[in-house]
């Protein structure tokens, strides 16, 4: 599983944990007790067993700031867990004229893309 990078407050944020045996081979059933937890930041957490041996786990932070994710399988973490998440506000991606110091270089905010380790970029309507 690849632990997300970044979330947004208020924002529901998904990733699919798949599970393997001993051998290393994928798990065909459920039944595993997963859980997420979330320190360093308010939020909810949610786990589904899509009983194939995958889960589909999210959570949704209600704070700006990092958080420090661990994602358990029967009280042991995963590989890469604990892991750090960027939260960030939603208003800063929405409007980033009011967020960022443009100096005066951007005539018109465009397009907004976000890596999967929280850098972004924007572009504007002059191709700036």
């Amino acid at each position: 599983v690849g632990l997300p990078a970044y979330s947004i407050k208020g924002v529901k944020t998904e990733f699919t944990i798949t599970s393997k045996d001993d051998n290393g081979d994928h798990c065909t059933r459920g039944g595993s007790q997963v859980s997420v937890e979330l320190e360093g930041v308010a939020g909810t957490t949610q786990v589904r067993d899509n009983m194939d041996g995958s889960y589909v786990a999210s959570f949704v932070p209600q704070e700006v700031g990092e958080v420090k994710l661990s994602v358990l399988v029967n009280e042991d973490h995963i590989k890469g867990s604990p892991d750090s998440v960027l939260v960030t506000d939603y208003g800063l991606l929405n409007n980033p004229s009011k967020s960022l110091n443009c100096n005066g270089g951007m005539a018109g905010p465009w397009g907004i893309a976000v890596s999967m380790n929280g850098m972004w970029a924007v572009t504007d309507d002059e191709k700036h």
